[in-house]
Order: structure tokens, then C-alpha cells, then sequence
């Protein structure tokens, strides 16, 4: 089989596909370095109306939507018409992305004891000024002065939520004044907790997870004004895992996700993101019908492949793998990926892109990862022009811990925060780059 992979990012999928003995090919924003060392790749020259007719250059390769495209279908629809998906449909995506459908299986199927969604209302924005991503990397969204309009006492307690935001792009505190706006949006009750990413595996005949990982968000590791991370604080950064559940939280969960996926007669690998509420319970945020940014850290914390595990359930066969020995709860491993913002306009230069290529030796296999290891991904091309809030690239970090537990107990975490990661510093510092 060849798999193209398509979306705002597409490495880290294609570098999955890769270790499964597949031929890769990719679309996305930026057509990093480190990509092109895997796969074939382009930029996609029209975010998303060019993706059709880019992908029937390859017109025998299935597709693996990544980042972005669940905000898609009309595309997902479009491409389906042409390619094998090794994923969700479009009708599936569809109700996949759906808040009302979020909070129809929260009602339905799931339990009051345990799991919630956040008071969620409409809210008619007036006007937008967002900009569509052109190739390079420059930033997703134009910032834009908003009017003053009146907010509930505990506005500060609320989000606006734009209905096509990946990523946190466009999670704002609800009594910000100034700030983008689209038309099509919601308030949601803010809920303090953590944001975790859950992985999970809808085989035909149960449901597993796989791996939990807490979400980064920018205001976690940068305070630059420059970065206008009061108006930005919820972006995704990165991610750091695994993150303990207990037992029967995760039992509930599976079986409530068997529900979801067998009311749209689904399989395969999904994730879905919850906020672990100070009361304990757990609060539905949304689903994600596609790769997403922490699964690469599953893979190396569970020592499972997520593309052939994928493709298995979708075939049915999982229960006829022979998988891994290792996972989350035995491998003494734990990992963390860094997004880096630039704090002002940069450009890239020829030694900073050659010293992130030489420490981007992302392990491909399970035995190529040995007590600490630490790296680049995502690296831009010499030359590239990187605005003041925008990404530049990628630090990764897996450890062993041989000597923790890692069992579920349902306790906080006690992961190290992101900035407590020396591996991070001394790649950075290692680093010719202008980060401060």
C-alpha cells in the first residue's frame, strides 16, 4: 500500500507510515526538510482548495488526513471520489465534528456521575477578518481590534470558540477586546483542568486506549508580549505523556467510545479530548476523526505502530496481530514535544536548518530508543521566513524511567512541567537559533 497523508502537518504521520514499511507521500503547509527526507512532498499551494487536484498526482495512494482537515468534509468528500481512505468518510467526519452531536452521545450514552460537556451557547460573531494560511510560515490568523460588547459578570470564566479552530488557533477568553472574530463560533464555560488527548482503537470487536497525553498550551512556557499570548494563551504547543487514568475511568471511557463509534459503524484509530475537571469529572471537548500531534508520543511510549494498529481494526483484524510487548503501562518511557514560536520575524539560516537535521534522528524503530534521546522536527528549509508568533519547529524528548510506575492510578500527574526538561535546554541551547 502507498499512503499520502495530507494536512496542515503532515510529518510526523508520514514518519509512522514510514516505520510501518509503507511508501509515503505528503501534503501540507510547509513541506519541511526533515519531510522531504521521508516522502515525497509538496506545499499545498491553496489551503484547502487546491488539495483535490494536487492529490490525483498520486492517484494510488490512499489518503491519511492529518491536522486541519476535520474542519474539511466537502474536500474529505471530494477526495474519497478519487482515493481509498484509510480513515473516517466524509458523512463519518461529519458527524464526528459535530457539537451538537458531542453533547447528544454525552446525554445519551455516556453518565452524569462521570462525564460532562461544558455549558456551551451560540454567540453571532459580527464580521471576521481571518486570513487563509499561505505557504511558508507565517501565521494562521490576522489579529484583528474587535468592538466592546457587553459579556456576562463572569465573562472571564467563559471561551469564545470559533467552529473551524484546530489547535487552540482560535480559543480566546470570552472579554477579550481585541482579537480575530469569525461569524461562525460559540461561548463555552471555561473549565480549569488539563486538556487531555486520548487515543483510543475501535476494532469490530471492542474498544481500547491506546495512550493519554496531556496537552501543552502556549501560555504554559512564554510570556512574550510579542507573542500576543494573552490573545493565543489556549494554542496547542505541544504535548507530554503518558498521563495517568484509572481504571475504571478508562473503562468507562472505552466503553462509551464503543458506543460513539458503533453508532457510526467506525473503525480504526480516533481521539477524542477531554479537560479533567478539578471535581474529577471528565468534560468532553471534541473529537478528532484524523492524525493527531500526540499520537507519535503514544507510539513511543506504548511501542505500538498507530498506522498499521489503524489499518488493522479498519480490516478487521486487529485481534490477529501479534503486537508489541510494550505499553503505556510497562515501558518506563515517557516523551514530550516542544512547539517552537518565534518571538519576533526570523529568518532561517543554512547553519540553524543543518544543526536541527543533525538532531533529527527520530528513533523509526522501538529499539533505536535507549534511556534519553532528544531532537528536531518539523525543520524549515534555509531562507524561510518565520513571522513573530509563528511556528519554527519541533523539540522532542523521550526518557526512560525505568524506576517510576507507571500504572493508572488515577492521582494527578506527576509529570514534569515543560520547561523542566533539561534535554530540551541543551538542544536548544546546542541550537544557532534566535529564540529569546
Amino acid at each position: 500500500m502507498k499512503i499520502l497523508v495530507i494536512g496542515a502537518s503532515a510529518r510526523a504521520a508520514a514518519k509512522s507510515a514510514r516505520r510501518a514499511g509503507f511508501a509515503v507521500a505528503a501534503l501540507d503547509l510547509f513541506a519541511d526538510r526533515d519531510l522531504g527526507e521521508i516522502s515525497e512532498c509538496e506545499v499545498i499551494e491553496r489551503y484547502p482548495e487546491s488539495i483535490v487536484e494536487q492529490a490525483k498526482r498520486w492517484p494510488h495512494h490512499s489518503i491519511l488526513l492529518a491536522g486541519g482537515m476535520e474542519n474539511h468534509p466537502e474536500i474529505v468528500a471530494a477526495l474519497q471520489s478519487n482515493h481509498a481512505m484509510i480513515g473516517p468518510d466524509a458523512a463519518q467526519m461529519r458527524v464526528l465534528r459535530s457539537r451538537e452531536q458531542w453533547i447528544r452521545w454525552v446525554a445519551e450514552l455516556g453518565s452524569p456521575d462521570w462525564l460532562r460537556f461544558p455549558t456551551t451557547k451560540p454567540e453571532k460573531g459580527s464580521g471576521t477578518n481571518s486570513a487563509k494560511h499561505p505557504t511558508g510560515r507565517s501565521g494562521y490568523w490576522c489579529l484583528t481590534p474587535f468592538p466592546d460588547r457587553p459579556h456576562s459578570p463572569d465573562s472571564e470564566r467563559w471561551l469564545w470558540k470559533s467552529s473551524g479552530s484546530a489547535g487552540g488557533m482560535q480559543v480566546f477568553p470570552a472579554n477579550l477586546q481585541a482579537r480575530d472574530i469569525p461569524s461562525n463560533g460559540y461561548l463555552q464555560r471555561y473549565i480549569d483542568g488539563p486538556v487531555l488527548g486520548i487515543t483510543f482503537c475501535c476494532s469490530p470487536n471492542n474498544t481500547s486506549i491506546l495512550g493519554v497525553m496531556r496537552n501543552i498550551s502556549l501560555q504554559e512556557y512564554i510570556d512574550k508580549a510579542v507573542l500576543a499570548s494573552q490573545q493565543r494563551p489556549f494554542l496547542y504547543a505541544g504535548s507530554i505523556g503518558p498521563f495517568p487514568i484509572d481504571t475504571v475511568t478508562a473503562q468507562r471511557l472505552t466503553d462509551w467510545v464503543d458506543k460513539v463509534a458503533l453508532s457510526i459503524d467506525y473503525r480504526g484509530i480516533l481521539q477524542a479530548d477531554f479537560i479533567l475537571g478539578e471535581s474529577g469529572h471528565l468534560y468532553l471537548l471534541e473529537f478528532n476523526p484524523r492524525w493527531t500531534s500526540s499520537m507519535e508520543l503514544v507510539e513511543f511510549v506504548s511501542g505500538r505502530n498507530l498506522i498499521r494498529e489503524h489499518l488493522s481494526a479498519q480490516l478487521g483484524k486487529r485481534d490477529r496481530m501479534t503486537l508489541p510487548d510494550h505499553d503505556a503501562r510497562s515501558s518506563g518511557f515517557e516523551a514530550i514535544k516542544k512547539i517552537i514560536y518565534a518571538v519576533r520575524e526570523l529568518f532561517i539560516s543554512q547553519a540553524c536548518s543543518d544543526a536541527m537535521m543533525a538532531n533529527s534522528n527520530w528513533p523509526l524503530t522501538w529499539d533505536d530508543c535507549h534511556g534519553r534521546v532528544a531532537g528536531w522536527s518539523d525543520i524549515p528549509h534555509p531562507g524561510t521566513r518565520v513571522e513573530a508568533g509563528s511556528p519554527i519547529a519541533t523539540a522532542w524528548a523521550i526518557r526512560s524511567l525505568a524506576e517510576q510506575d507507571f500504572a493508572l492510578t488515577g492521582k494527578s500527574s506527576n509529570l514534569e512541567p515543560p520547561q523542566d526538561w533539561p534535554e530540551i535546554d541543551e538542544l536548544l541551547q546546542s541550537t544557532p537559533i534566535e529564540l529569546e
